[in-house]
């Protein structure tokens, strides 16, 4: 059930000591920002969260999110990914609040609903989550047509909210 709060996009290979993805390829730890370090923690982590590999979790989990830390400020995207690693964390509240970051920067921002909902579901609030479902649903067509960066990078993750905000089922 993990695999439905992650986000979907694009998966570097296992973190190494040696080197990282980095957006211009394959390049040496220390050319690497701390934006970049973060994602690839986050890519790590979410594909130990969707394998079940609970040791890689332990190991990178807390790296991941003191890597988010380190990279403030962060736009959406980094906020999505904050949320996503603190619900994998079982850190709803924290993740609820780095959700509600994204909607200060956009309202109707569709990664900032979703994850909003899902971590209102995880802390018991069900009509809290049904309504940024509510929401989710009235503003998708005109900002899935924005084609912004992270709706791409994160489509699989859209996907599954516009499903269950289009169904009034709740975030699994």
């Amino acid at each position: 059930m993990l695999a439905w709060s992650l986000g979907g996009g694009a998966r570097a290979g296992p973190v190494s000591t040696a080197t990282f993805d980095a957006p211009e390829g394959t390049t040496t730890l220390e050319s690497v920002s701390p934006r970049d370090v973060a994602d690839n923690l986050f890519n790590h982590v979410v594909d130990a969260a969707t394998l079940g590999d609970s040791a890689e979790l332990e190991a990178f989990l807390p790296l991941a999110l003191m890597s988010y830390d380190e990279a403030r400020p962060l736009d959406a995207d980094g906020l999505f990914h904050l949320a996503t690693l603190q619900r994998i964390a079982l850190l709803h509240a924290e993740s609820l609040a780095s959700a509600r970051g994204i909607l200060e920067l956009h309202p109707d921002h569709l990664l900032g609903l979703g994850a909003a909902a899902a971590a209102a579901e995880a802390l018991g609030q069900s009509g809290v989550a049904s309504e940024y479902r509510r929401r989710f649903a009235a503003v998708y067509g005109s900002e899935i047509d924005r084609s912004l960066v992270e709706y791409v990078g994160h489509a699989d993750f859209l996907s599954r909210v516009e499903i269950e905000a289009a169904s009034g089922e709740a975030a699994r």
